[in-house]
């Protein structure tokens, strides 16, 4: 707040050169001393009173090669483009990869890179057309469609093993379901359902997939709470709830670090009844997984 002058601090990423960058009041901000000072390097246009929060919190990253992204998130009533930016110099200077055409997709939700190929995934949203997951392998240039059209397609994060990939979809209105998308035959099935749109997932370092519930209010949730699902293979999860929604005017979501291989959970809850913006270390327990082997 004191550097932006705005409240909320969305994301930081630390990069692989040591730089770091953050997005807070419409700006990205760059340091390149460990954080103690930072400086303003580029105006997110789809931020703004009444407009957006410019950037969704997983949609700011860095491939292998040091090419840095981020998808612009605002409301777009009217569709119009929608852009992924890139920038080639550590965050310096910023420049349009990828524009989605007027009328075809509302807001970006997610920008991830796959550990195994280092293509980049981008999930949209939010009506049946507007839902896409689709990966480029030319920095962001242009996209191959892996599926649109439904909200089967409405994702926000994506988690990647060797042969799959999986997402819980985002649909606050109807059945949310953990999905899996297989490489090799490019096939999509939905392997369990949830209770409640998903948003944000972690993996941690013994392959434990990790995604947590969101409550909006919508038709689509089965309580009040926010859980966490884990899997250990991808096709049985088990979930534990984590606590109740605090105030329901707002969301109720669960934010996970995004740090590598992690051999625990680090989990901040928000608006929720108890450990509301807190960082919380969660291990995993034998007794958790008891019925993943049944």
């Amino acid at each position: 707040r004191r550097w932006s002058g705005y409240v909320e601090l969305c994301e930081v990423v630390p990069i692989r050169s040591g730089t770091i960058l953050a997005f807070a009041g419409g700006y990205l901000w760059r340091s390149t001393d460990g954080g103690h000072s930072f400086s303003r390097v580029h105006k997110v246009d789809a931020f703004g009173i009444g407009r957006g929060r410019g950037i969704m919190p997983e949609a700011l990253v860095e491939d292998r090669q040091g090419v840095i992204y981020y998808g612009e998130y605002h409301r777009n009533q009217d569709l119009d483009p929608v852009h992924i930016h890139r920038s080639l110099d550590d965050g310096k200077t910023w420049g349009v990869a990828c524009r989605f055409g007027a009328g075809n997709t509302r807001h970006i939700h997610s920008l991830t890179v796959d550990p195994y190929t280092d293509a980049l995934w981008v999930t949209t949203g939010d009506r049946d057309p507007e839902c896409l997951i689709a990966y480029s392998v030319d920095r962001g240039e242009t996209f191959h469609t892996v599926g649109t059209g439904s909200q089967q397609w409405r994702a926000v994060d994506l988690l990647f093993t060797e042969d799959s990939v999986y997402w819980g979809t985002d649909s606050p209105e109807s059945q949310n379901w953990i999905c899996r998308l297989d490489r090799d035959t490019l096939a999509v099935e939905r392997v369990c359902k949830v209770d409640g749109p998903i948003y944000y997932a972690t993996s941690l370092c013994d392959g434990t997939l990790v995604m947590g519930s969101a409550v909006e209010g919508g038709r689509g949730e089965w309580d009040d709470a926010v859980d966490i699902w884990l899997s250990r293979d991808g096709r049985h999860w088990v979930s534990t709830p984590l606590a109740k929604r605090r105030t329901p005017r707002r969301q109720a979501v669960i934010r996970f670090a995004r740090g590598h291989c992690l051999p625990y959970i680090l989990a901040t809850p928000l608006n929720t009844a108890v450990f509301s913006e807190a960082l919380l270390k969660l291990d995993i327990s034998a007794a958790l997984f008891s019925s993943v082997a049944n």
